[in-house]
């Protein structure tokens, strides 16, 4: 039988593919025969549940707010005392400091009342401090995803700095606070500092070695996110798994991987890992034809389904706001809307503090039609951070879209204080002028995007928009930088490329 040269290679490469994937499951058995049970799964912990006789956090605003700063200051220590004591837990403490995390301006005279009226008091600097990094977070954008321009940094990092020493008075005054440490870790995080993350860390050890809290900001302060390396995620979860097997408050750490998979997937993002140890192993030998031929020999499952699976293990031992949001989520995208407004309105039970899943809730319900349900939990999400741009910018699209235009510019120009350095907010508030038929305004907002990031052809697009509608011959210029933009990008929308030649036809004959 001849065989020929090229024959020959394509055997070769496919018992190297065979013999490689062989021994790296091999590898993989014994890897996994070694770490194994340090990776293993919690052990469900049966607790009997005692009255704690807690605030809520809803009270001990209204005790700020009303300026009860002596029944404030009695409810805040003794819980700290109980913590220490080991009475309640540290998620007790970071709950009711919950109060003070507001993205509201009301709070902040009450909050520097409180420290001149209490000088000696951890707890004001706590709430203070805690208070100026959420606004911090609010003025950068928390989207995970979405880069901040240097305005946006400029104005997060004056927040931080007016909360940093506020935080490093309460481990002074009260070292035993991990909710101090956390938010000192996120400081440092957030304005890319790595070195002072991991003093920070080590200081923070020293006094509170088993809060979660801590160790869970720390290991989000070594993502990719903020260039760090998932290698030294994986070891200090294995590591924390080692300290604390048991112990609901680390169930973070078993599930972390689940989580991040689960997210993927919902990005549709999601490559299986022996999908990509094929993939890796056929590139090696330059074999990539093979790939599916080798790939066809194991049982796929819809990603979906999987990610479905992955949560209903995850809330077993962990029941939590985020499992049952993404659960919602899974169950829209495969069609089971029966079940999605119950799982949305279980993570608003399980976590009604927690803006996200009830802004999911909001969502679903006016999709169902069901608008004066989805405004009740608006108003809620609104009355709790009256000043978060991200979430006046979409109540203000579900008040145009109720034809309520006026009381929509109210909360975007609401928006717009702490939101002023966004260009999304900008490109928002435009919007709704020339919805409004105010289009002179409309310019000046939409060219206030386009000056805080010149480099995103979508604002470009509409601020020639809104000059086209002003009859403003200069809708030309702007129209053609966007096609500039657009034809050197390769990542713009094709119906907006062809208004946008063709407007530029329509304006250049008018205007000559």
């Amino acid at each position: 039988m001849n065989v020929t040269v090229a024959g020959m290679t394509q055997i070769k490469s496919t018992l190297l593919i065979l013999t490689s994937t062989l021994l790296m499951l091999v590898f993989a058995g014994i890897a996994l025969t070694m770490i194994g049970p340090l990776v293993a799964g919690p052990t469900p912990v049966t607790r009997v549940s005692v009255p704690l006789h807690l605030p809520a956090p809803d009270e001990l605003h209204d005790l700020l707010i009303s300026e009860q700063f002596g029944e404030l200051e009695r409810q805040l220590v003794r819980i700290q005392a109980r913590y220490e004591a080991g009475d309640v837990t540290e998620a007790h403490v970071a709950e009711a400091y919950s109060a003070f995390e507001r993205a509201d301006l009301t709070l902040e005279e009450p909050l520097q009342r409180w420290r001149a009226t209490v000088p000696n008091s951890f707890a004001a600097y706590l709430a203070s401090g805690l208070y100026q990094m959420k606004l911090a977070w609010i003025t950068r954008g928390e989207a995970p995803g979405r880069t901040p321009n240097s305005q946006q940094l400029d104005r997060m990092r004056t927040l931080i700095d007016k909360a940093w020493p506020d935080l490093l008075e309460v481990t002074k005054r009260k070292p035993k606070s991990p909710p101090a440490w956390a938010a000192l870790i996120t400081g440092a995080m957030l304005k890319r500092e790595p070195g002072s993350v991991e003093k920070i860390y080590s200081m923070a050890r020293d006094e509170v070695p088993a809060s979660s809290l801590v160790h869970r900001r720390y290991h989000d302060a070594q993502s990719p996110r903020w260039n760090g390396s998932p290698i030294a995620q994986f070891f200090l979860r294995i590591r924390l798994r080692l300290q604390h097997s048991d112990e609901p408050a680390f169930y973070w750490v078993h599930f972390y991987s689940d989580q991040q998979k689960v997210d993927a997937i919902l990005r549709d993002e999601y490559t299986s890992e022996f999908r990509q140890f094929v993939d890796l192993v056929a590139w090696a030998v330059s074999a990539g034809d093979l790939v599916d031929w080798v790939y066809s020999f194991f049982p796929q499952e819809y990603p979906d389904i999987a990610a479905l699976r992955t949560l209903d293990n995850i809330i077993l031992y962990w029941d939590t706001a985020w499992a049952r949001s993404r659960r919602g989520d899974l169950l829209h995208r495969l069609q089971r809307y029966e079940g999605v407004i119950a799982e949305y309105g279980r993570a608003v039970e399980v976590s009604p503090d927690s803006m996200e899943p009830r802004r999911k809730l909001a969502r679903y319900l006016r999709r169902s039609q069901r608008f004066f349900d989805a405004h009740y939990h608006w108003k809620k999400i609104i009355n709790r951070d009256p000043y978060d741009p991200a979430l006046l910018v979409e109540y203000a699209r579900f008040l145009q879209g109720m034809g309520q235009g006026e009381l929509a510019g109210k909360h975007l120009k609401q928006a717009l204080v702490f939101g002023g350095a966004d260009d999304r907010v900008r490109h928002e508030v435009g919007v709704l002028y020339w919805t409004l038929g105010l289009y002179q305004d409309a310019v000046k907002e939409l060219r206030k995007a386009v000056d805080l990031v010149p480099d995103k052809p979508r604002n470009w697009y509409f601020y020639a928009i809104s000059l086209q509608r002003a009859q403003d011959c200069k809708a030309q210029e702007a129209f053609e930088k966007y096609v500039d933009m657009c034809d050197m990008l390769g990542v713009c929308i094709p119906d907006n490329m062809s208004v946008a030649r063709n407007s530029i036809k329509i304006i250049k004959a008018g205007c000559d």
